[in-house]
């Protein structure tokens, strides 16, 4: 059992500035050395927490390296969980191989979209590379075999998370699946149908608190959305 890095802000702050004019070509020619180098450094530390790493790779889908971050990474608390310093220490550690295969294999210029948090916080948890993952992981718990989440991530992903990050009734544990979920069993997956579910969602909200409402309730909501939807 491992234990869970992450790095002073000064230490972010310094990497930032230094990133296009220094580090950026070491991602580029996969200089894995020089890169783990520049974390043999006494302001990147260990967490209390215990960690399982489990190897990523571009050869398994994505859904399945989803479930394995958010597999590694559960025990985080909600205050680590949005913390850019400790994603961009893991994904620079741990999972560096990951990291340059993945670049490399989709051909990715703008390589500090994957490992700094950019924009508002919510917006930022999706667009680095291990923290979407972890948090994708997250919505996705109850999803035993994956399937829910692999009918997500099949069309229109970026759509898809604008709707997550643009409401905050998505905070609500188990939302996401069940809206996957009832559209996925009634054989709807189009972006559309997100669209649509999400207004609904977002009337709903604004009449009751809908954070009170147990699973039995939610999901009578949900499934009566989507039956609108059929018309």
């Amino acid at each position: 059992m491992s234990k869970m890095k992450t790095c002073e802000p000064i230490f972010l702050l310094d990497y930032k500035a230094k990133f296009f004019s220094e580090y950026k070509e070491y991602y580029l020619s996969k200089d894995k050395e020089k890169l783990l180098a520049l974390f043999d450094d006494e302001l990147v530390y260990e967490l209390s927490n215990d960690y399982e790493y489990q190897a990523l790779s571009v050869k398994d889908s994505e859904a399945s390296n989803i479930e394995k971050v958010y597999k590694s990474l559960s025990s985080l608390n909600r205050r680590n969980a949005v913390n850019e310093e400790l994603f961009f220490t893991m994904i620079h550690t741990y999972y560096l191989d990951y990291l340059l295969e993945y670049i490399e294999v989709n051909g990715i210029e703008d390589i500090q979209d994957l490992i700094f948090f950019k924009g508002d916080t919510i917006d930022a948890l999706f667009k680095q590379l291990l923290s979407k993952y972890y948090w994708l992981g997250y919505f996705f718990k109850e999803d035993k075999e994956g399937l829910y989440l692999e009918v997500y991530l099949s069309n229109d992903l970026d759509e898809k998370i604008k709707l997550i990050v643009g409401h905050n009734f998505y905070h609500i544990e188990g939302l996401l699946f069940k809206v996957v979920k009832s559209l996925k069993d009634n054989e709807l997956s189009n972006i559309d149908a997100y669209r649509y579910l999400n207004q609904r969602l977002d009337h709903l909200s604004s009449i009751l608190v809908i954070d009170l409402l147990d699973d039995q309730e939610l999901n009578a909501y949900i499934e009566s959305f989507v039956e609108d939807y059929k018309k």
